[in-house]
């Protein structure tokens, strides 16, 4: 029985102390405010506040993936010589020999 007396009291005072808090936070004007990653919540007040959105590649990945096009695109250039010289080498036009290449 003992324990159930204890238990009562303890949650007795932190029920008594909580509303005090809480009075206390909302009479200073004071609130808590939650947010998710790139949004914006305020307490009150919303000025001077700074937002920082980091939606999409860092700048490193952006630096990989600009070298992967230029890497892709100077492929398709010496691709599209090459075209060309078995095309003339064959004699046929360059669709003639694309086709060729491909197959189809």
């Amino acid at each position: 029985m003992r324990g159930y007396v204890k238990a009562a009291l303890i949650l007795l005072s932190a029920a008594l102390i909580t509303p005090p808090l809480s009075v206390r936070a909302l009479a200073l004007g004071d609130s808590s405010v939650n947010t998710s990653p790139c949004s914006i919540a305020a307490g009150g007040d919303a000025s001077n506040n700074n937002l920082t959105c980091n939606d999409g590649p860092t700048p490193e990945q952006l630096r990989e993936l600009t070298k992967a096009v230029e890497s892709a695109n100077a492929l398709s250039a010496s691709l599209a010589a090459q075209l060309v010289d078995i095309s003339k080498q064959l004699g046929v036009t360059q669709a003639a020999a694309k086709t060729l290449l491909h197959g189809r």
